[in-house]
């Protein structure tokens, strides 16, 4: 009895240091939520038939506010499934009429939102790469509201200042094509982030 006994409670102790690793690894609910903010620059080229005596020919450029939010699962450690939104706001933006040789500042709202793919090539060095694809918005002050579709692709780094929270920093790529009164808008945005992600 005492024997039995004495086995049973070492294999107790032996459980429960392999319970209490296996837990630690477990993961929280697979819920991933990032913040981003940082800068970029605006290149957009308006294009279309207008008064058929001044057609429309126009290119903007300005340096935008770029800030994203994104909410997922985390399906494997490595892999991110979900939706986000990137927004920018360039608050002085060049504008240039190629047609009647005008130019003037304006101001820039832009959307992207849509489902995406986030994949960390390796979880200890911390390299990710997202793809974002959806609906895409921009409205220039003053002018047509613009709708269509869009793309942003980044590559990011991430370090981890706790066992939830990463810190990270990150280039995108994005593009949209939109069309909006009588032009139809294409617009290349690269940007440089800062985030905090919550993996």
């Amino acid at each position: 009895m005492l024997k039995r006994s004495l086995l049973g409670l070492a294999g107790t102790l032996l459980l429960i240091p392999s319970t209490s690793f296996a837990a630690s690894k477990a993961p929280h609910d697979s819920f991933y939520f990032s913040a981003s903010l940082g800068l970029g620059y605006l290149n957009a080229h308006a294009k279309g038939d207008g008064d058929p005596f001044v057609p429309i020919d126009t290119s903007a450029s300005g340096v935008p506010v770029v800030g994203a939010l994104m909410v997922a699962g985390t399906p494997s450690p490595r892999l991110i499934l979900g939706v986000g939104s990137i927004l920018s706001y360039s608050p002085l933006t060049w504008q240039q009429s190629d047609v009647i040789q005008v130019e003037d500042t304006t101001s820039y709202f832009g959307t992207l939102t849509g489902p995406f793919i986030d994949h960390y090539f390796s979880e200890a060095v911390g390299v990710h790469g997202r793809l974002l694809a959806g609906f895409a918005t921009l409205q220039p002050r003053g002018g047509s509201f613009a709708a269509g579709y869009g793309a942003a692709l980044t590559l990011g780094k991430d370090w981890r200042t706790s066992e939830e929270w990463t810190l990270g920093v990150a280039a995108t790529l994005q593009y949209s094509y939109t069309h909006g009164g009588s032009a139809n808008t294409t617009t290349w945005l690269p940007a440089v982030t800062v985030d905090m992600n919550f993996r």
